[in-house]
């Protein structure tokens, strides 16, 4: 029932509103997606409503490609480990970069909502996720063209 399953963000205010990524879905889908139009404000900041994530992700939306079924249930499998890891501290890295957070969701079937769960973080602010999964996951996203942290890590 799990739609989303993970999504790499960047969001920046310093010059002009920006918020694009990708996202991967339950199928293997990725696509790109470009919602800088307008804020993006779900109506809680810890649980998302798939029809929030709908809104976001629908804007601008262009299909990237596949990831094969063997690696998607690899990774989807780490998903519920990541919610134990701790968090490193925040450190400040950079000014006016913005951030691009790496995350996946953690599906509450029963209230049909997605918990964004941090991974990495890289940018004005920078931190990780440090559980042995979280580092598989954001690794593995690092992949996908484009979105490898260069500057401002943790």
């Amino acid at each position: 029932k799990q739609k989303f399953l993970f999504e790499i963000t960047y969001v920046n205010y310093a010059w002009g509103f920006q918020l694009r990524g990708i996202y991967i879905d339950n199928q293997g889908h990725v696509y790109k997606y470009d919602h800088s139009h307008e804020v993006w404000r779900p109506s809680n900041p810890n649980f998302y409503t798939e029809e929030e994530l709908l809104r976001k992700f629908e804007s601008n939306k262009e299909f990237v490609k596949v990831v094969d079924s063997q690696t998607l249930l690899k990774m989807y499998k780490l998903i519920k480990a990541v919610k134990e890891g701790m968090l490193s501290k925040p450190v400040q890295r950079c000014n006016d970069a913005g951030t691009t957070a790496y995350i996946t969701y953690l599906f509450d079937s029963k209230a049909n909502t997605y918990k964004p769960l941090l991974l990495y973080q890289a940018g004005d602010w920078a931190q990780k996720n440090l559980s042995k999964s979280a580092k598989v996951l954001y690794e593995w996203l690092f992949t996908f063209e484009g979105w490898a942290p260069g500057v401002c890590t943790p």
